[in-house]
């Protein structure tokens, strides 16, 4: 295997750990905020599902892109959040 090679895998794996990895991390801890609100918050509850689904669609973005760049294959589509969207990820309003 190519230095070339292995140094684009790296690159990979580190753009899957910092897009899906970070996104799925808010996501759960929205969905543990949701549960603690839920009875007391209703409206925040749904926020931070709505916000659980923005986030886990943009994900499977992520991932099929980086999917099809591995396979070689490339996806019309490219992700729709970078780490710049972070902020507005973790955000329940």
């Amino acid at each position: 295997m190519t230095s070339y090679i292995l140094a684009e895998r790296n690159r990979v794996a580190h753009e899957l750990h910092d897009s899906i990895g970070h996104t799925l991390t808010a996501a759960t801890i929205q969905a543990a905020v949701a549960g603690e609100v839920l009875a007391s918050d209703p409206a925040a509850a749904r926020a931070a599902m709505r916000s659980i689904e923005e986030s886990t669609r943009a994900a499977l973005e992520d991932l099929d892109y980086v999917l099809g760049v591995l396979r070689e294959e490339r996806s019309g589509a490219v992700p729709s959040r970078t780490l710049s969207d972070a902020v507005g990820l973790a955000r329940l309003d």
